[in-house]
């Protein structure tokens, strides 16, 4: 869990920042605020051009979490496609997104602890979905 002082200092800062409009969403934010789910949080930015900016909710809300160790994929991450060697033993994970549901491909991340097996496939993007590598 990250620091709580670094939190609320994060947060008064984004409360001074001035109101936007989101293009991507469409819904009213500030420059700067904080999307948080569960214990986990990062601040989202509207660029200056407000092309494909979206609000913290529509950021939270498409956050989804690693197939394998369970913590949050945020818009923005690099993450792997892989498939469990067992799809009979393999138990999916609340949260967890199936990228191809024939052969059992899940959307995990690239953190230490868990991608370093893994090969970076793309990115997880805003509406939730993936962006591939090509």
């Amino acid at each position: 869990m990250r620091n709580k002082v670094k939190f609320v200092s994060t947060f008064i800062r984004c409360l001074a920042s001035r109101p936007v409009v989101a293009e991507g969403c469409g819904h009213l934010t500030r420059e700067f605020s904080v999307a948080y789910k569960g214990d986990d949080w990062v601040v989202v930015q509207v660029p200056p051009d407000n092309e494909h900016a979206y609000c913290a909710k529509c950021v939270a809300r498409s956050a989804i979490i690693c197939a394998w160790c369970g913590q949050i994929i945020w818009p923005g991450d690099p993450i792997s496609l892989s498939a469990p060697l067992s799809a009979k033993f393999f138990k999916k994970l609340e949260g967890a997104v199936c990228y191809d549901r024939e052969t059992m491909t899940m959307v995990g991340c690239l953190r230490l602890e868990c991608g370093s097996r893994f090969d970076m496939a793309g990115f997880w993007a805003v509406p939730g979905r993936v962006l591939l590598l090509t």
